[in-house]
């Protein structure tokens, strides 16, 4: 892939204004996401219109356990990701509760979770 700028030119992170975990509802199911692929990972949806069309918006919690691995990709479109609980490491960077990252299309990511972590995507 060849990019005029670094997408990472494009990223945007905001620290919002809470620094401690964020409980959520105990109602909120989660499930296995993509086993064999992203091991200790956790997703419950709030919706996915990627189905009925791949560039559609989607929307849902992640979960990543201690440990947890998701092997490098790119995004086609903007990613969202606002951290709930715990530290959430992305391309060795960590982030912490009330961090809000906006990533370019076509940014490159990979991660690996020292601790277990929240957020919404």
């Amino acid at each position: 892939m060849k990019f005029n700028s670094p997408p990472e030119t494009n990223d945007r992170i905001v620290k919002l204004g809470f620094s401690s975990d964020i409980e959520i509802s105990d109602e909120i199911e989660f499930s296995p996401y993509q086993r064999g692929l992203r091991e200790g990972v956790d997703i419950a949806v709030l919706f996915d219109e990627t189905k009925a069309n791949p560039t559609g918006a989607d929307c849902a919690f992640l979960r990543y356990e201690a440990g947890a691995y998701v092997p490098g990709h790119v995004h086609m479109g903007y990613e969202t990701v606002l951290v709930l609980q715990g530290d959430y490491i992305e391309n060795g960077q960590t982030f912490t509760p009330g961090s809000f990252i906006v990533r370019a299309p076509e940014m490159f990511y990979t991660y690996l979770e020292d601790t277990q972590n929240l957020g919404v995507t």
